[in-house]
């Protein structure tokens, strides 16, 4: 039972329990981590209870990788709910696709969060991989949303979707889906390769089709919130933030006491100077890309080009 007096430093424990998934897509920002030991069940329990007592959270987010293909990943649901706690669950929606599952996990999640960045299987093919996952995706989103399952679809903007983002707002409309999410690109350990390949190369290249994207969601009566770049720099679209503040972040090399912070450490955001007297300036803004982690659309950011 967790002390009425001790105050919650997180928002949530966010557990990358494996790395390993059943997508390849090119943008993953956890792909350079695909032959890192999954977690065990002992060791998830372990962290989830230390957070419990040290910090008081009240919600456990498990991504990955992908968390549906953890061996333990149904016996982690259910201890989190034994413990009282929230379940946030970052998917490709895949395994979803089959209606018994879904039923099966409906009732131990709170919410999801289920990738989607594309809008045709060809386009599917190409950053994930895999054309017949196409419809297998949607079929997830349609049983979760069947099941009642509180669901927000994410939409990584990247060199080669960025145009088609009016399609692929449309296809998530049609869908029943009610929440969305628009981010840019991050990476654990970002090289330059992937920066190179996968960020746009600008805030302008993408500012139309964003801006009829966030439009026609709206048109539909669409919550759609943005990610990855500080409120100030959204300029007509700051409204649209994302409010996400940094959370403890563990996995097989970070437990613990040794867990690491997911935005502001493992995917390289920090607040300088410009944040002082900022109006975000917030525990919900993350602050500037440092440098390297959006490459030029990131360096456009500082006046200084660092």
């Amino acid at each position: 039972m967790t002390d009425a007096s001790i105050r919650p430093r997180f928002s949530a424990l966010e557990i990358k329990a494996n790395y390993t998934c059943n997508s390849n897509c090119v943008y993953c920002c956890a792909g350079n981590r695909g032959k890192q030991r999954a977690m065990t069940f002992d060791e998830i329990a372990e962290n989830i209870q230390f957070f419990i007592d040290t910090y008081g959270v009240q919600e456990v987010c498990l991504s990955g990788g992908e968390p549906t293909v953890h061996r333990d990943f149904l016996s982690t649901l259910d201890f989190v709910r034994s413990k009282g706690l929230r379940t946030y669950l970052h998917t490709n929606g895949i395994r979803f696709h089959d209606r018994t599952f879904a039923k099966q996990c409906a009732a131990l999640v709170n919410r999801t969060l289920v990738g989607f960045s594309f809008h045709t299987p060809g386009l599917c093919a190409e950053l994930t991989g895999s054309a017949k996952t196409f419809g297998q995706r949607i079929d997830g989103i349609a049983n979760l949303l069947a099941e009642s399952v509180p669901l927000r679809t994410n939409t990584v903007i990247i060199k080669q979707n960025y145009r088609h983002l009016p399609a692929i707002v449309d296809l998530i409309s049609s869908l029943g889906v009610r929440r969305t999410l628009l981010t840019f690109p991050f990476f654990f350990e970002c090289s330059d390769t992937q920066v190179a390949c996968f960020v746009p190369e600008s805030m302008e290249v993408v500012r139309p089709f964003l801006n009829t994207a966030v439009e026609t969601l709206q048109k539909n009566g669409i919550e759609v919130s943005l990610q990855g770049l500080p409120p100030c720099q959204l300029g007509d679209l700051k409204n649209f933030r994302e409010k996400d503040p940094d959370r403890a972040f563990v996995d097989s090399g970070h437990q613990l006491e040794n867990h690491s912070m997911l935005f502001s450490t493992t995917l390289g955001y920090a607040k300088d100077d410009r944040c002082t007297e900022c109006e975000y300036n917030t525990s919900e803004c993350w602050g500037f890309p440092k440098p390297g982690v959006l490459g030029d659309l990131g360096r456009q950011l500082d006046p200084a080009g660092k």
